[in-house]
């Protein structure tokens, strides 16, 4: 459901969502009390405060989780390379071994193909 393997984008979409509905429900409920208006406005701004708080510690913990994420993904592509980097060392020592081997074995038939002096 939305989720693409590792949950951060869908627990960050549910943490907004709860967010963004539990607004709407305080201020439909004041809305709804019987409240005189500047009582109901401090009471507006007191929540519509502590809901800005609330979101922004939502936030920061979304950047921190994604920063984690990031250095992770930075790890994996660094170890990621110094394979890649062995393994073209291993192929390249692979083929210079071959190389020598053909040589050799060239080098063997054509002594092996040469007239022997048999006197």
């Amino acid at each position: 459901m939305g989720d693409n393997g590792n949950g951060v984008g869908a627990g960050i979409g549910f943490g907004v969502g709860l967010m963004a509905g539990a607004l709407f429900g305080v201020a439909v409920g004041l809305l709804m009390a019987p409240k005189s208006g500047s009582e109901l406005r401090g009471v507006l701004g007191t929540r519509a405060r502590e809901a800005g708080d609330r979101i922004k510690d939502q936030v920061r913990h979304a950047e921190d989780a994604a920063s984690a994420w990031v250095e992770r993904g930075r790890d994996a592509a660094e170890k990621g390379r110094v394979v890649v980097e062995r393994g073209r060392e291993a192929v390249s020592r692979g083929i210079d071994e071959a190389r020598r081997f053909a040589k050799a074995a060239a080098d063997g038939a054509e002594q092996a193909a040469s007239p022997r002096d048999l006197s």
